[in-house]
């Protein structure tokens, strides 16, 4: 803003007219910086608000995934076995383990063993060579005789390496 410039007769000092329009226009000036800083901080609080919508979108999204969370612990929890039922099965199971053992020995497998791998028959009876247990309704079956020059040949030079 320009004021013209005026003749002296009107008693106005032309300095002190200057000094009052440089005084506006820095008045304008600050002005327009405060305007421009008014319009950034709305702008920010615009921005604020506007990310604060984004979070209730997201608060949204959490509490989806924790319903989801929620429906897949209840379904695994669904999957164990109650315990009412697991005592109940056990219990079969035993007394079906019981019925078995039961039939076992009914059928003669108690302490006298029938086969054996390495049996000895003293004056007693049929026995085990490596414990001792009595053997009983063992039917031995005897093995065809071999003479020791029957055994393939084995040359005495070849002789085993000692270990240890």
């Amino acid at each position: 803003m320009k004021f013209p410039e005026q003749a002296t007769s009107g008693g106005a000092d032309p300095a002190a007219l200057r000094e009052l329009e440089q005084r506006v226009t820095n008045v304008e000036n600050e002005l327009k910086e405060l305007q421009n800083a008014f319009s950034r901080w709305i702008g920010e609080l615009q921005d604020a608000i506007n990310r604060k919508a984004d979070l209730s979108a997201l608060h949204e999204v959490e509490k989806g995934f924790n319903e989801r969370l929620n429906d897949i612990v209840k379904l695994l929890t669904k999957q164990f076995a109650d315990k009412a039922e697991t005592k109940k099965a056990l219990k079969i199971h035993e007394r079906q383990l019981k019925n078995l053992y039961s039939l076992l020995m009914s059928k003669g497998g108690g302490e006298n063993e029938e086969d054996a791998m390495f049996s000895k028959k003293p004056l007693g009876g049929l026995s085990c060579a490596s414990c001792e247990k009595d053997l009983v309704n063992m039917m031995g079956k005897k093995v065809e005789f071999m003479p020791w020059n029957k055994l393939p040949f084995r040359d005495p030079a070849e002789r085993i390496a000692r270990v240890g």
